[in-house]
């Protein structure tokens, strides 16, 4: 069973950067156990776009595998790195569940005011 969630994260990785749906996607690369992916992008592309989304399908799937893996729910993690296509620099870093918490609570906030 792990190995066929394998092949599917790298079926949805390769989705992502060949695929129509997600055209600021260049190249993704990721470690052993599918925790932390660098995603390179052209940075305009991807700030005017919905890109984003695909981030967060490529997390949920990487955390869904480190639950079959095993993991306890509170190491459950998925980093995802920016890479600029054309400087070669991080531009960003996001922990995911984190950055869905604090969206979620930066929303309420301003729902409030």
């Amino acid at each position: 069973m792990m190995k066929e969630m394998e092949e599917s994260i790298v079926s949805t990785v390769d989705d992502l950067v060949n695929g129509e749906d997600f055209k600021s996607f260049k190249e993704i690369s990721y470690n052993k156990d599918f925790t932390e992916f660098d995603v390179t992008v052209d940075t305009a592309s991807f700030e005017n776009s919905f890109d984003a989304f695909g981030l967060m399908g490529l997390a949920y799937v990487s955390m869904f595998y480190s639950a079959f893996d095993g993991k306890s729910s509170d190491d459950i993690k998925t980093k995802v790195n920016l890479i600029d296509e054309k400087t070669g620099e991080q531009t960003e870093s996001m922990v995911f569940p984190d950055v869905m918490e604090e969206d979620s609570e930066n929303g309420e906030a301003d729902s409030e005011n």
